[in-house]
This record gives C-alpha cells, sequence and structure tokens, in this order.
C-alpha cells in the first residue's frame, strides 16, 4: 500500500467467527497484535448474518 494509501482503512470480514479457526484468527486479531493499521476486523456468526443465496434456503 505504501504511503499514498496509509489513510486507507479496510474492512476485514471474518465468516464463521464462532468457529475453531474463526476463533483462532480473532485471538491472533486481537490478543497477539496480528491487526495492521488502518484494518478493521468483523467478525461474524451464523447468529449474525446468513450467507446462503436466498434461492437456496431450506425455509423457502
Amino acid at each position: 500500500w505504501g504511503a499514498v494509501h496509509s489513510s486507507l482503512r479496510m474492512r476485514v470480514v471474518v465468516t464463521g467467527g464462532s468457529g475453531l479457526v474463526g476463533k483462532a484468527i480473532e485471538h491472533v486479531v486481537k490478543e497477539e497484535g496480528g491487526a495492521k493499521e488502518g484494518e478493521e476486523w468483523i467478525f461474524l456468526s451464523s447468529k449474525d448474518a446468513d450467507l446462503i443465496p436466498p434461492v437456496s434456503h431450506p425455509r423457502d
């Protein structure tokens, strides 16, 4: 990114944030300084968002 883009912010969305891998990523980002300057990390579980396309959703 370099100095030209230093003011840009990046959102990183982790789906499956309540699962094994999602929790491990969250730990690294929050507890071990894994986030870089300008990054906003968002952890979502299936309770927060449903990423299944509406056409294939079993409740339809």
